[in-house]
């Protein structure tokens, strides 16, 4: 390996590690300010309300809740999805 190329390897690597860092800082910060990202698109269970925020969605509520209740129960994923 000649050492233009291990050089730009290891830059890499440092920038890769910088910007995992400053991602998870970031994240931590939002959590801190009480400003967790969620994918509500796609968040079963729930709604967003006129204001923005989530809403529980009774209907799809009380799926997720037999999912966990189930697991919790010791069935795997495999069961679950067979018996919903």
């Amino acid at each position: 390996m000649n050492i233009s190329w291990y050089m730009f390897s290891c830059t890499q690597q440092d920038e890769s590690r910088s910007i995992s860092e400053n991602s998870a800082w970031g994240i931590r910060r939002r959590f801190e300010q009480g400003k967790v990202h969620v994918n509500q698109t796609k968040f079963l269970g729930y709604d967003k309300d006129e204001n923005g925020d989530l809403v529980i969605n009774e209907k799809q509520a009380k799926i997720v809740r037999r999912i966990y209740n189930d697991y919790l129960d010791g069935k795997g994923p495999n069961r679950i999805a067979k018996d919903l």
